[in-house]
């Protein structure tokens, strides 16, 4: 290689085994065309047709909102109704991937044909929401509402690539071809059209005490019934042999329409500024928050063992101490997340291998002086502790995957005009 292009380089974090490695310098590849050719000319640059689509979405929506207010006894009360109804329309061209390659050396498969596919769909999402006084000091809410969340367009659209081999005697007797014709014995899809978007029930009741002017203490308890959520499948479609005939349905892994599973729980919050110290301790405050949410879903572990939904911690918290004084702002905040479930893999034993995320807490610090006017100066600091991300599966000593973020320091200069 090029002089200057390969560094030892050691102390690899907690993922490291003490030892050194020999990598190059990334600064190299700033040009990656320059980079590959100077190691294998003649390079050609090449869209990859697996993970290249085009969506064209259109939304219509219309919604209303009722306000009310009044006296229950002696009580006061706030309340609103609502629903909002939204159509989506989708039209998706997705490419079909052959076998062969565009060159030698590359890695994408070569494109074959495309098909525009079309859908659309509708939701109806009421919503009420009831507030009650029990005292100047003391709040009662309760609220119901329908959501739906909108896919990302890259798990709508992509390529989709056929696996071929050989009818053999007994398939080309069954399909009528010659027994040397390829033909799909399954396919891969990066993108599902056919995937609806994540809809949920929701149910919260809260009880919010403002103890004084800058205090707060509430607990709350709520529920989210959800009718579905996205995971790797196998969905039966019919794919074309070599031939370009579509002439059976077969196995195609891509992500898929889950069973529904909710998310039930309790949160409580502190908040308060302590302004009743003597100065110069008045500036100082406090936000904690402590989640228990859990989770279930249609899915189970390699022991039959029932799952949580993706991405949702069991446990969770958040803590901010702030100085607030003058033209003085100190933050340090923390968050927590307890192991949270992170993907699935394919199956084993009684159910699927779960891959999990272990717990973390995070770190980060914020300070900010402003010097005149709508003219401030802040510095931010992001992972303070440098907390890094383990990722195992099923076993929590069986880690696969580290992900190492590093400390991120911040200064910066705000105005306002």
């Amino acid at each position: 290689m090029p002089a200057g292009w390969v560094n030892q380089v050691n102390g690899l974090g907690p993922g490291g085994s003490g030892h050194s490695f020999y990598l190059i310098d990334p600064k190299v590849m700033d040009d990656p065309m320059a980079f590959q050719n100077a190691i294998y000319p003649g390079n050609k640059r090449l869209a990859n047709p697996s993970r290249t689509y085009q969506v064209k979405e259109q939304t219509q929506t219309a919604y209303f909102k009722a306000n009310f207010a009044g006296e229950l006894g002696d009580l006061s009360y706030t309340a609103n109704i609502g629903a909002q109804y939204i159509k989506t329309e989708l039209d998706m061209l997705q490419n079909q991937l052959g076998s062969a390659r565009p060159c030698s050396l590359c890695t994408a498969s070569e494109k074959i044909g495309e098909k525009w596919l079309s859908r659309d769909y509708s939701d109806f999402l009421p919503s009420m929401n009831f507030n009650l006084n029990l005292t100047e000091e003391i709040i009662l809410r309760a609220g119901y509402g329908k959501t739906m969340t909108t896919l990302d367009i890259g798990k709508l659209a992509g390529g989709i690539s056929v696996g071929r081999t050989r009818a053999g005697d007994v398939l080309a007797a069954e399909l009528g071809v010659s027994p040397d014709l390829l033909v799909a014995v399954q396919g891969r899809q990066n993108g599902n059209p056919d995937l609806e978007p994540w809809c949920a029930t929701n149910y919260n009741l809260s009880a919010e005490w403002y103890f004084n002017d800058s205090g707060l203490l509430s607990i709350s308890a709520f529920l989210m019934d959800m009718e579905s959520f996205i995971q790797s499948g196998i969905v039966m479609q019919g794919l074309p042999d070599i031939d370009g005939v579509v002439r059976r349905e077969v196995p195609v892994s891509t992500e898929i329409n889950g069973k529904g599973g909710n998310i039930k729980g309790i949160e409580v919050v502190y908040q308060q500024a302590f302004d009743f110290l003597p100065a110069p301790f008045d500036g100082l405050g406090t936000s904690v928050n402590f989640t228990y949410a859990p989770s279930d879903s249609a899915n189970v572990d390699v022991y039959g063992k029932s799952l949580p939904i993706q991405d949702n911690s069991e446990k969770s918290a958040n803590a901010v101490l702030w100085y607030e004084k003058g033209p003085l702002q100190l933050r340090l905040a923390a968050n927590y997340r307890s192991d949270r479930l992170d993907s699935l893999s394919s199956p084993m034993g009684e159910g699927v291998m779960p891959f999990w995320t272990d717990s973390t807490l995070y770190f980060d610090m914020y300070a900010g002086y402003e010097f005149a006017e709508d003219m401030s100066i802040y510095t931010s600091v992001s992972n303070l502790t440098e907390e890094k991300e383990d990722i195992y599966a099923q076993w929590s000593d069986h880690v696969i995957t580290q992900n190492i973020f590093e400390r991120r320091i911040t200064f910066g200069i705000r105005t306002r005009f």
